[in-house]
């Protein structure tokens, strides 16, 4: 297992670090862009706040009508059976789909859908083990592959508090393990700290769970390296007495499918993503912010 824990801190590094070339000319992070993007959304500058620089955003209108636009309506579903000889179980279909979409929020979901996919150009939709889509957050994203995101293992980095890991007890294995030796790192950082031990700690317990294509002998030390089988490991990590980031297998296990789809807008060939709303507005976001800089240097000169 020691082979996975490196491979997953060695591919969040390259995910974070390592452009891609789309063409001779044109790098592109799917990183940096879906960090560029929420940035932006948030009128927050990509290095950071520069201290009381206007920040005058241009973006929000339009993409809210870009919103609008695209929305889609649990009404606007039809459900019936394309078979002549069961159209009556398109009653009984239509019935309780209106029941099973309440106890989904499938609104709520067709809404992240939507908004997701118009700002960054893309969307990663996972089925969960309850059997209720969600819409991947990209900023939980630890690595994907940055050309197409289906050709390559997906995993998540998640931030959980010992009462949501203890949720999986019984799913999982080492959840108590893992807890401890998070929340015993936490309590001596924060001794060191304030120089007292800290008796409540609140330390979150940082998760991955990778999806894909990966070599056998993850699961079996003695299977061929060169076989790849479809699997899912849930990995959490801790930092031990140097300092330096240990894994703690909570699951694994062999995969029949992806738990995940994706769609794509404006596809660009040879990106993950396609050109996302707010993208089309990256440039003149920030000449507009360039302007209003220099006219508040010049009100206060």
């Amino acid at each position: 297992m020691e082979e996975l824990y490196d491979y997953i801190l060695n591919q969040e590094n390259l995910y974070q670090t390592v452009p891609i070339t789309v063409t001779e000319g044109y790098e592109w992070g799917m990183y940096e862009h879906c960090r560029r993007t929420l940035m932006y959304l948030n009128s927050k500058y990509v290095n950071g706040n520069f201290g009381d620089a206007p920040f005058n955003n241009i973006i929000l209108d339009k993409i809210n009508l870009q919103h609008r636009a695209v929305e889609l309506d649990v009404v606007d579903i039809q459900v019936f059976i394309d078979n002549p000889e069961e159209y009556y179980k398109s009653f009984l279909t239509r019935k309780f789909h209106t029941k099973w979409a309440r106890q989904v929020d499938l609104g709520e979901f067709f809404n992240d859908v939507t908004e997701t996919w118009t700002d960054y150009g893309g969307v990663i939709i996972k089925n969960e083990y309850t059997g209720k889509p969600r819409v991947v957050p990209f900023n939980t994203i630890a690595f994907v592959d940055q050309t197409n995101i289906m050709k390559g293992p997906i995993c998540e980095k998640l931030f959980l508090s010992p009462d949501e890991l203890m949720e999986y007890e019984g799913k999982w294995n080492n959840i108590e393990l893992a807890i401890m030796l998070a929340t015993k790192n936490h309590q001596e950082i924060e001794a060191g700290k304030n120089k007292t031990t800290n008796k409540s700690p609140s330390q979150y317990i940082e998760v991955y769970e990778i999806h894909g294509m990966l070599p056998a002998n993850y699961l079996d030390e003695t299977a061929n390296p060169f076989k790849f089988t479809r699997q899912m490991h849930v990995i959490a990590y801790y930092k031990d007495e140097k300092g330096d980031k240990k894994g703690i297998s909570l699951f694994s296990g062999r995969e029949k499918s992806s738990p995940y789809k994706v769609g794509i807008r404006d596809k660009i060939n040879g990106r993950a993503l396609g050109r996302g709303g707010v993208e089309e507005m990256f440039e003149q976001q920030l000449w507009v912010n360039y302007s209003e800089i220099q006219q508040k240097e010049m009100l206060d000169q």
